[in-house]
Formats: structure tokens, C-alpha cells, sequence
């Protein structure tokens, strides 16, 4: 409040009276664009990025929540979510957010693409927002951990075996003694 009095104070000091009724329109309508630009819903959320960390393939999609508020003084409608790959699906409430109030976009990753790091992004078009607001998942996805005998099948007396393949008739191998 302290510059705006201060802008006031400068700009009425000129030489003419209409400098002066201009420099004063000016200041008005910047004060109402300030008024008209903090009535405004906007979404806060408790987190942005969510780390599912090491999960392995076989245990079949995954989920999370991103919780949010509305802490402006107008409703915000989520017009829109989308994401960065085919294997992440949002799920949200078209509903209008009043005010204070809270809500969650349900996000779910279906880990069947094969063993890999990633990171998806998940962006939201909601009104009240001029700019989209971006959420990420990430993690790494991995086969289950095999046992000595998936990965050497072949047992001959006390040694064991990991064929590798088969090229022109010789046989590429790996030998390890049994314990």
C-alpha cells in the first residue's frame, strides 16, 4: 500500500492539471487491475513430484495421490489433465472447487512397459490458472530377482551352466562349480 501512496505522491506533483488527471486515471486503473487480479482461485498442492522408487514388474500398476486446495476466493474447475504416456492415466473431479476447498487427482501407472528407470510428467488445465500446472511420478521398474537355478538351468554333474546362444554349431556357455 506504502508504493501506491508513494506513486500518487510523485506523479501529483506536475505542472498542469492535466498531467495530473492523467497520471491519476493511470493510478486507478492499475489499482483495479490489482483488485480484479487478486480475486482468483488457485490450486496449492501438498506435492508436485511423487517417488514410487524400486517396484518390480510383476506387481502390476501402481498408484498415488496428489492432494490439493483451493486457496483463492473463487471456484477452479480442472478442465483437463493429461499425460506424457499412454501408461499413466489421471483420474480427477470435474466438479467446481470452492474456495477452501479440498480434493485429489488419483494417478495410475501401469509398470508393463519392461525394466526402467522413469518419469512421467501429468499436466493439469484448470481455469483460474493462466499457466498449466505440471506434476511428475518417477521411479524405476525391475524384474524380480532370480534364483541361481532360473539363471543357470543346466546342471551337469556338480557344474552348472548359463547358455547364452547358439550360433553356427558351437555352443556359447558359462560354467560355474556348485557349492
Amino acid at each position: 500500500m506504502q508504493l501506491k501512496f508513494i506513486f500518487v505522491k510523485k506523479f501529483t506533483m506536475g505542472n498542469s492539471k492535466g498531467n495530473r488527471l492523467v497520471y491519476l486515471v493511470t493510478f486507478f486503473a492499475l489499482l483495479i487491475s490489482n483488485i480484479a487480479v487478486s480475486a482468483q482461485g488457485k490450486l496449492e498442492f501438498e506435492k508436485t513430484t511423487h517417488d514410487f522408487g524400486d517396484i518390480q514388474i510383476e506387481d502390476g500398476s501402481v498408484k498415488c495421490q496428489f492432494n490439493y486446495t483451493n486457496v483463492g476466493d473463487t471456484p477452479v474447475v480442472i478442465h483437463e489433465i493429461i499425460s506424457s504416456c499412454g501408461c499413466t492415466t489421471p483420474k480427477w473431479s470435474k466438479a467446481p472447487i470452492k474456495p477452501g476447498e479440498k480434493g485429489s487427482i488419483e494417478v495410475v501407472f501401469k509398470n508393463d512397459q519392461g525394466p526402467y528407470p522413469f518419469n512421467k510428467s501429468i499436466t493439469i488445465y484448470a481455469s483460474e490458472h493462466k499457466r498449466p500446472i505440471n506434476l511428475k511420478i518417477k521411479g524405476s521398474a525391475h524384474e524380480r530377482k532370480k534364483s541361481i537355478g532360473e539363471l543357470y538351468p543346466l546342471k551337469i554333474g556338480g557344474l552348472i551352466w548359463r547358455i547364452y546362444h547358439q550360433k553356427r554349431w558351437k555352443l556359447h556357455s558359462q560354467i560355474f562349480l556348485m557349492v
